[in-house]
């Protein structure tokens, strides 16, 4: 470079809205969509380093999965909320409200924190969150269904993380796919860390906006659990 020329300086960037904030002692980074803020000192290189090392080679680092471990030891869990909504697209109105449990094994793609064949409960705190996770096509309605769950569930609470703990980058990590979900397995893999402890999690949505927040709830091996969790009472609703 010329002695004389402008110094040049390049921010890489996670799609999505964000704000950077920062002192003459750390930066931070705040999702505007989800609410989550990450300290880029304390763990945001190391989990993208992990994410791409489980990318490249399919074994996951022994060594970050017990540093995640070690920074959520102290998270005891979190009541499901009171009341949650279970989205689906269909081509009819459904038959009932039985229409709302996880697909069959065989039918279960990759998601963001299941692996093929291993169906989970992907739900919404909101029917605006509903809305906004059920992306529908032209001959398709968006259906959603009440669920009341037993206050022994427990649930991981990620979005209560402190943005200066491994775990908090991890996440950020996995959430900045917005339109759909990580071209990779380390949301599977996170989720089996959790599933001995917690029965599932509870995430901040990924569509959210400065002004329109609303939470995720993923429901860990569900088999036929499901079924008086559904909140029988209410039928199914349309949901525009």
């Amino acid at each position: 470079m010329p002695e004389d020329s402008d110094p040049t300086y390049r921010l890489m960037a996670e799609p999505g809205r964000f704000e950077v904030r920062g002192s003459d002692l750390r930066g931070v980074l705040r999702a505007s969509y989800s609410g989550r803020s990450v300290d880029v000192e304390t763990g945001y290189f190391e989990a993208r380093s992990w994410i791409e090392e489980y990318a490249a080679t399919g074994r996951s680092s022994a060594e970050l999965e017990a540093r995640f471990l070690k920074s959520v030891q102290g998270n005891q869990g979190v009541p499901v909320p009171e009341r949650i909504w279970r989205g689906r697209r269909l081509r009819k109105p459904p038959e009932s409200s039985q229409d709302f449990g996880p697909p069959p094994a065989g039918e279960t793609p990759l998601g963001r924190y299941n692996a093929p064949g291993r169906p989970v409960l992907y739900l919404a705190d909101s029917l605006e969150g509903v809305s906004r996770e059920v992306l529908c096509e032209a001959h398709e309605q968006r259906w959603a269904q009440p669920f009341r769950l037993p206050g022994h569930v427990r649930l991981f609470d990620a979005q209560a993380l402190a943005r200066d703990v491994f775990a908090a980058g991890v996440f950020w990590a996995l959430e900045s796919h917005r339109s759909g979900f990580p071209d990779h397995w380390l949301g599977v893999r996170v989720a089996d860390l959790l599933i001995d402890r917690f029965d599932g999690l509870l995430v901040p949505g990924v569509r959210g906006t400065e002004s329109v927040r609303y939470r995720n709830v993923v429901l860990f091996s569900p088999a036929d659990r499901w079924l008086p969790w559904v909140d029988s009472e209410e039928d199914p609703r349309l949901v525009p």
